[in-house]
């Protein structure tokens, strides 16, 4: 917390387990101005914590090495009952485009653009937009990596990386977050946007595209609203 007693801004960086004198716990490892703090609970506080910063996980997923690198403001405390070596981080919603209004249809369809232009590029880091990086990290459930060099770092490297990372746009399958394990990004109000995505990819995706028929609907509908809210360009 800084001087004036507003909050600063942290970085969740992972799940980690010590064994202390209280046997072995969970907890949120913190980056904040710098250093280190951890935030102790069960799987199911842990994930409450998360969803005080703005994301969900799934209490299931919480486990040791978790990586969750998520940006959030804290504000740090310090008890009668808690040694400063175990501050209470006080978790408040990140500023983030996830917290604001939901996209235009006129934005769905220039991220749907730079997604299409990604693959027919053959997933080539140039290709690689800020746009589409951060609907990537900020609504389909893909950590952020730090950065887009980072992000590439994980998947556009090498042949299985790329397969990892386009399995979570593989229709045949359940679309699952190959992060989370979830499927909480298919829903709500991007899945129309997620639906798309996952029909552009199905070349990609499908050894047999050429003869597995390709349903328009999500991508054609993205195109229409666009195109009613005068984002024809």
């Amino acid at each position: 917390m800084n001087g004036d007693g507003k909050p600063v801004f942290a970085r969740l960086i992972d799940i980690g387990k010590v064994n202390d004198k209280w046997g072995e716990r969970l907890c949120i490892n913190a980056a904040v101005n710098g250093r280190t703090s951890r935030l102790f609970g069960s799987a199911k506080q842990l994930a409450e914590h998360v969803l005080s910063a703005g994301y969900e996980i799934d209490p299931e997923s919480v486990e040791p090495g978790l990586r969750l690198n998520l940006a959030c403001r804290v504000r740090r405390s310090v008890t009668a009952s808690c040694a400063s070596a175990f501050q209470k981080l006080l978790i408040q919603s990140v500023l983030r485009v996830a917290m604001m209004s939901p996209y235009t249809a006129r934005e769905k369809e220039l991220v749907l653009r730079a997604w299409v232009r990604f693959l027919k590029g053959g997933l080539r880091f140039g290709g690689f937009s800020r746009r589409l990086y951060e609907h990537l990290h900020l609504h389909c459930q893909f950590i952020a990596h730090y950065d887009r060099a980072g992000f590439k770092g994980t998947y556009f490297e090498c042949g299985e990386d790329f397969v990892r990372f386009l399995s979570q746009f593989d229709g045949r399958g359940e679309c699952r977050s190959v992060e989370y394990g979830m499927t909480l990004w298919l829903n709500g109000d991007y899945g129309d946007l997620a639906k798309a995505m996952i029909e552009e990819a199905a070349p990609r995706t499908s050894r047999s595209s050429s003869s597995r028929p390709r349903p328009a609907s999500a991508r054609s509908g993205l195109l229409s609203r666009a195109q009613a809210s005068g984002g024809g360009k």
